[in-house]
C-alpha cells in the first residue's frame, strides 16, 4: 500500500465513524422523544427516591412537578427538572426528615429504596 492510500482510508475513517455514530446519536434521541423516555424514567427515579407520602404531597401541588408526583393522567412529564426547583420543593419538608445521630452511620438510615441500593 502506498502512503496516498493509507492516507485516504484514514481520511475515510476519521469521517465516517463520527458522521455514523452522529447518525446513530440523532435517531436515538428522536425515539426518545417519541416515547418520552427519559421522563418516565425521570418519574420512574423520583418515587424511588422520595417514596414517602407525606414528602411527595407538597411537591405535587406545584405547577413545575406536578407531572412528577401527582401522577395525574395527560400530563407530560419533561426529562428534566432544575435541581434548584427540586430542592426548594423539599425545604418544606424538611421537618420530615430524620435527625441522625452523628456518627451513627448507615445503621441510621430507615430501611427501604435508598437502604436497599
Amino acid at each position: 500500500m502506498s502512503l496516498p492510500m493509507v492516507v485516504d482510508v484514514a481520511i475515510g475513517l476519521s469521517f465516517g465513524y463520527p458522521g455514523t455514530s452522529l447518525f446513530v446519536t440523532i435517531v436515538n434521541e428522536v425515539i426518545a422523544q417519541i416515547f418520552t423516555m427519559r421522563g418516565r424514567q425521570l418519574v420512574k427515579n423520583l418515587r424511588q427516591l422520595i417514596d414517602d407520602p407525606a414528602v411527595v404531597e407538597k411537591p405535587g401541588r406545584l405547577p413545575t412537578l406536578a407531572p412528577f408526583f401527582a401522577g395525574r393522567a395527560g400530563l407530560r412529564p419533561s426529562s428534566y427538572v432544575a435541581p434548584t426547583v427540586l430542592a426548594q420543593a423539599q425545604v418544606p419538608n424538611a421537618r420530615h426528615w430524620p435527625r441522625w445521630s452523628r456518627g451513627s452511620g448507615f445503621a441510621a438510615i430507615p430501611s427501604g429504596s435508598c437502604r436497599s441500593a
